[in-house]
């Protein structure tokens, strides 16, 4: 009797595949709830950063009564074929910014570089020195949904107005910089430049473009409705949603770059220019239908790839006078 009650106890192989096959069933159902979750710790995780950025940035603007600069880069030619930056430093905002970020020791590496707006000299990859300095992943100014992977162009670029307004883009790959392979500090987030106002007297209508001093002050469309920082995830070596030609994939943004140079949004609203598709704010949020955007009075939005493009484009203007009703 009580070796009958023991077998009877005992697990059947039938039974154990139906309670692998159920138990399979069940981690098969849950992994995509895991996913999400954890992919909205990391679009939390990112607004938080993002929102860092901007509070240095004000940090900064009370120190020095202005935002910094875009970029030391040039600010108008006559024509595009003699566009030079041997003589422009292309240090850009968010290398100001180090020091608010608790990364005043890296910035103290560039000291070699004139940090002046009045100034010129040579780029900071032009020097070596920077460039090893340079080779490192600073945590605050990467989105956690980005990947880690080094780069193998770097975007650097500066909206110049000549004889027709428009956007410069400079890829160089690190090996005709003669730069080994590395991160060299490629960030998520970038500043806001703006649209372009006029074409005889054109002026960059939001805070971040070349040797600006853009104030809190010269904001008049209202801090909560301008975008100071939006994300850009640039290209990766793995993705194809930018649309960049081959060679230019894996081209990511240094913290050593200018502003966003054209207001367009989101992966799916860019076309076959390279320029719009390299400077388009998106991110790897959900397969890039949601980017974190940082105001300049401090707060910040996630918006959908659902929202209307005009609203969007509007807060990009410091003083444009445009009503934007967003909710």
């Amino acid at each position: 009797m009580n070796q009958r009650k023991r077998r009877r106890s005992a697990m059947t192989l039938v039974e154990l595949v139906v309670v692998i096959g159920i138990v399979g069933i069940l981690i098969a159902m849950l992994l995509p709830a895991v996913h999400s979750i954890r992919e909205s710790a990391r679009l939390t995780d990112c607004k938080s950063r993002i929102r860092q950025l901007a509070i240095a940035a004000l940090d900064y603007e009370q120190s020095h009564q202005a935002f910094p600069p875009g970029q030391l880069t040039l600010w108008h030619v006559s024509d595009f074929a003699e566009i030079d930056f041997s003589n422009q430093q292309l240090v850009g905002h968010l290398g100001y910014l180090l020091p608010w970020l608790d990364e005043g020791n890296f910035r103290s590496e560039f000291s070699e570089i004139s940090w002046a707006i009045e100034e010129f000299g040579p780029p900071w990859y032009s020097l070596l020195n920077l460039v090893e300095v340079s080779n490192r992943v600073i945590r605050p100014l990467r989105c956690p949904s980005d990947s880690d992977e080094p780069i193998s162009h770097l975007g650097i670029s500066t909206f110049l107005y000549g004889a027709v307004p428009g956007n410069a883009l400079s890829a160089p790959s690190i090996e005709e910089l003669g730069i080994p392979p590395g991160y060299h500090g490629w960030t998520s987030y970038l500043g806001s430049t703006g649209v372009i106002d006029g074409d005889s007297n054109p002026l960059q209508t939001g805070i971040f473009f070349s040797r600006s001093t853009i104030s809190a002050a010269d904001v008049s469309d209202g801090q909560s409705n301008t975008i100071l920082f939006g994300e850009v995830a640039g290209s990766g070596a793995s993705s194809s949603a930018s649309g960049l030609p081959t060679d230019f994939k894996n081209m990511k943004h240094s913290i050593m770059q200018n502003g966003i140079s054209s207001p367009r949004f989101f992966f799916d609203d860019t076309d076959d220019n390279l320029d719009e598709s390299v400077f388009i704010y998106s991110s790897r949020h959900r397969g890039g239908h949601y980017v974190n955007f940082a105001f300049v009075d401090g707060h910040t939005q996630t918006y959908p790839s659902s929202t209307d493009r005009l609203l969007l484009r509007n807060l990009t203007t410091r003083n444009g006078g445009e009503i934007v009703e967003l909710d």
